[in-house]
């Protein structure tokens, strides 16, 4: 079952409320981080061809959050590499994806792809996240929104809780 991440508001990847940007909407299924994407011509670099830096966008993003995840914690991205394996183009959908990461320490080293509904391979990535330290009265509901691609609340049973834990250590 889709349960769907929050978003913030602004984020160019996964905010609602970004009118130039993505609006992804990411959702947590059989333990991975999910999301439908479909390009935009005005994101296009050659003609009808996804920028590069947009695909490098979609994999930190799906990442980012099975870091956050993970951890239970806000993430940085400390290292993000892409391989490019086949043009992304128009009037397709595409499925980006993220697995479960391997901590390692206070890394979090995460690995992801974006496929067509085929499973054929067209990006792959790996990165190393970091999660922030937040202070103790710090309220996730204060960032972060359950909403869906146009800004409405979603119901919450169709909601993955996402809950900011306290850092420990220094």
């Amino acid at each position: 079952m889709k349960r769907y991440l929050p978003s913030y508001e602004t984020c160019f990847v996964c905010g609602k409320k970004n009118s130039i940007g993505l609006r992804l909407s990411l959702y947590v299924e059989n333990g991975h981080i999910r999301a439908e994407f479909r390009p935009r011509a005005e994101l296009c670099g050659f003609s009808g061809i996804l920028h590069g830096g947009i695909i490098s966008c979609l994999v930190d993003e799906a990442l980012w959050w099975s870091s956050a995840v993970a951890s239970g914690r806000l993430v940085v991205t400390k290292d993000l590499r892409v391989n490019y394996i086949k043009p992304l183009t128009l009037r397709k959908t595409y499925l980006v994806e993220a697995d479960r990461p391997d901590p390692d320490g206070e890394i979090y080293l995460c690995r992801g792809r974006i496929t067509d509904p085929t499973g054929s391979l067209y990006a792959e990535g790996n990165g190393a996240y970091s999660p922030l330290r937040w202070g103790k009265n710090r309220n996730p509901d204060e960032i972060l929104s359950y909403v869906d691609e146009n800004g409405n609340p979603l119901a919450e049973d169709k909601i993955y809780r996402f809950e900011i834990t306290e850092a420990t250590g220094p």
